[in-house]
């Protein structure tokens, strides 16, 4: 938990990825071929909606300005990738001490940037009204609800109930180690060349899911 402030547990991301490494072996040779991609959801709605502001930004095996595997944009913003358990929370970067641990190739990996910034476009190719609009911010589940209710100051907090319960406490720009099973994490970084705010959170995984087994008789 030094690196990445929160602990080893299948409910990251890191840890499934090499179960599906080890027990999938078309997964485990896209991996030793560099023919993976990894991410999490908010890399995949990206990657299949987008394309780049420049060609240059475009993977060298790739000619075409296009979504998906014509050229979407294989990204992760701060707030998610802080939960992969890949990541050092003091430089925002791969940690390679991790890589090493899970055994996984740099090359998987997507690009991590920030939670506000101009990443690219909506590409025609998922036909909607809003193709060519700006792709401009990125943000984890319960760090977006910490923004959306305007907890953007030291001291500030929010709780937030769903299929769990979510309480998120703005630390600043300071880094802050619970002793008493909180975890630390990134809640967000407004723009590329902004300090990243950091903040504890306490979680519940069970709060709403519990109402709704309690009221549906075939779900007991």
């Amino acid at each position: 938990m030094s690196s990445t402030g929160i602990p080893l547990s299948t409910y990251f991301s890191a840890i499934k990825l090499r179960w599906m490494i080890d027990h999938h072996p078309e997964v485990h040779q896209a991996h030793e071929d560099d023919d993976l991609m990894f991410g999490t959801v908010d890399t995949w709605l990206v990657y299949v909606s987008s394309y780049p502001l420049v060609p240059w930004q475009v993977h060298a095996n790739i000619q075409s300005l296009s979504g998906g595997v014509e050229g979407g944009l294989h990204i992760i913003d701060v707030t998610n990738a802080s939960r992969t358990l890949l990541i050092s929370l003091k430089t925002l970067q791969w940690h390679p001490p991790l890589l090493r641990f899970f055994g996984l190739k740099p090359s998987i990996l997507p690009k991590i940037v920030s939670s506000s910034e101009v990443y690219g476009k909506i590409h025609a190719n998922i036909e909607t009204p809003l193709t060519g609009v700006p792709i401009a911010g990125i943000c984890g589940d319960q760090q977006a609800a910490l923004v959306g209710n305007k907890c953007l100051s030291r001291g500030e907090a929010k709780n937030t109930y769903g299929t769990g319960s979510f309480v998120l406490f703005n630390t600043g720009e300071e880094l802050v180690r619970s002793e008493n099973g909180l975890i630390s994490t990134v809640a967000f970084q407004a723009g590329p060349n902004a300090k990243p705010i950091y903040a504890l959170e306490g979680s519940i995984a069970v709060a709403g899911s519990a109402i709704k087994w309690s009221v549906i008789p075939k779900l007991r």
